[in-house]
């Protein structure tokens, strides 16, 4: 389905593949969770942002992504409303008939309520039946995905749907909400946080009843344009308070003016039926399970490639390793990312009947594969940011410009003079143009070296692009 959604809207897979994790997590979200060891178990949701500029797809490629789910939510909701119906109609009568007894006793003397035993104290009559009205639950209508919500919104759907719910979106307004839009630049971010790691939420205001969320399971998907990104990341207090380490970041290969209309692919439609089945079966499976969420165990195979991933990963994050420094608190949660990321794969591949298997070595295999992805673009992220003057844009242009030269002379040098002269514009100047490689150099994606000179000095500079990125 990713490929071939990206052939039909010439995007790239880049972009798709976090989308439909996205739905993943989000028709898993709450119901199941990873036990990798008896003591250790993760939420089965993610926290996804996808970076691409205006005109790239993303609004068809998120509703392409998601609309399984949504026609699973619009089953539910036509299936709950007759229960919800029934339910609403006899609390209402049941609270009518315990207003009227209430009504009956308040006029009675205590004195009069001194009845002979075969007749029925008015008070406990109308205390019984108040009570009766209000063990009556009028069922939620289910709700899978939102779009737009204010973090005190957010949290009441939780509460109404077992703490259950995804965020997801082809816009980025979600982060300016919950950094303070509508709150006089007040971030809220505690719902956000707790939802990510299934920690109790209690919400407590005067005049209101409590909500209560005891295990929130909380996806986030959201798609957003490279000056958002940029100001998510830049922004401390999504940094400070552990939002950032949360996200895995995607940024998809542009795509505009490389399109070519007669080069679209239509989905095959046995493709696009299979992916809505599953992804419908599965999001209306798991929301009829009770007693949730499941634990799904892992195999002794898939314990010890996850244990040796925590030793790799261990030693990347000491100094001067690839998830250390600004990387540090995201790479601490790189492998709870992969066992999510492997649970929700092992439920692709199942169905709900995934819920009685155990995940095996080869799937965890393929979470780490996707989990080296999101590191790769979570690091040009981060290295954008720190870099300050460096926009994406700029990077985007240089590579594409790099690429087009190496196609020409593979593995050929490209001098400091060349990059000036027969490069884009922006590498005229020597200053944007030393950052630009900087920045393209700590990605692995160039490197810079001094030539020697056929006496043995060392000569200019010159620049080699990384084969793999070409």
């Amino acid at each position: 389905m990713v490929e071939a959604t990206a052939a039909a809207l010439q995007v790239d897979t880049a972009m798709v593949g976090p989308m439909v994790l996205g739905a993943l997590s989000a028709a898993c979200g709450g119901h199941v969770e990873a036990q990798v060891q008896p003591d250790w178990t993760e939420t089965a949701v993610l926290f996804l942002t996808v970076s691409a500029g205006p005109s790239e797809r993303k609004s068809p490629t998120m509703a392409r992504a998601t609309a399984p789910v949504y026609a699973a939510e619009r089953v539910m909701v036509e299936a709950a409303t007759e229960q919800r119906t029934e339910a609403r109609t006899r609390r209402e009568i049941a609270e009518q008939r315990a207003k009227n007894a209430k009504a009956e006793a308040s006029k009675l003397s205590h004195q009069a309520t001194d009845v002979g035993v075969d007749m029925v104290d008015p008070v406990e009559y109308a205390v019984t039946l108040a009570e009766r009205a209000a063990a009556i639950v009028v069922p939620p209508l289910p709700r899978v995905i939102a779009d737009d919500v204010t973090p005190e919104a957010m949290v009441s759907r939780l509460a109404e749907n077992d703490g259950r719910l995804a965020l997801m979106s082809a816009e980025g307004g979600t982060f300016a909400t919950f950094a303070g839009r509508y709150a006089n630049g007040v971030a809220n971010l505690d719902a956000l946080l707790k939802g990510y790691s299934g920690d109790p939420i209690r919400v407590e205001r005067k005049g209101r009843e409590a909500e209560i969320v005891d295990r929130p399971a909380l996806t986030v998907c959201l798609a957003t344009q490279p000056d958002v990104l940029a100001a998510v990341c830049a922004d401390e207090r999504f940094r400070g308070q552990g939002l950032l380490a949360r996200i895995a970041f995607a940024q998809p290969r542009p795509m505009v003016g490389h399109r070519d209309p007669d080069a679209a692919v239509p989905t095959p439609e046995h493709v696009a039926a299979a992916y809505a089945a599953a992804l419908s079966d599965l999001t209306r499976g798991l929301y009829d399970r009770e007693h949730g969420p499941t634990s799904v165990k892992f195999s002794p195979a898939a314990r010890e490639e996850i244990a040796e991933l925590q030793r790799r990963v261990e030693r990347r994050l000491t100094t001067g390793g690839d998830l250390s420094g600004d990387l540090e608190a995201w790479g601490g949660k790189h492998v709870g990312r992969v066992v999510r990321v492997a649970l929700l794969l092992h439920m692709a591949e199942h169905g709900c009947a995934g819920v009685d298997l155990t995940v095996d070595r080869d799937t965890v295999a393929a979470a780490e594969r996707i989990g080296e992805f999101f590191a790769a673009h979570t690091r040009a992220a981060f290295g954008t940011v720190d870099t300050g003057e460096v926009r994406l844009s700029d990077l985007t242009t240089t590579l594409d410009y790099l690429r087009v030269r190496h196609q020409r002379r593979p593995l050929a040098p490209f001098t400091m003079r060349e990059l000036s002269k027969s490069g884009p514009t922006l590498l005229r100047r020597k200053s944007i143009r030393d950052q630009i490689l900087a920045t393209l150099a700590d990605l692995n994606i160039v490197v810079t070296v001094r030539r020697r000179t056929e006496s043995g000095r060392l000569g200019a500079h010159v620049v080699y692009l990384h084969p793999k990125a070409a």
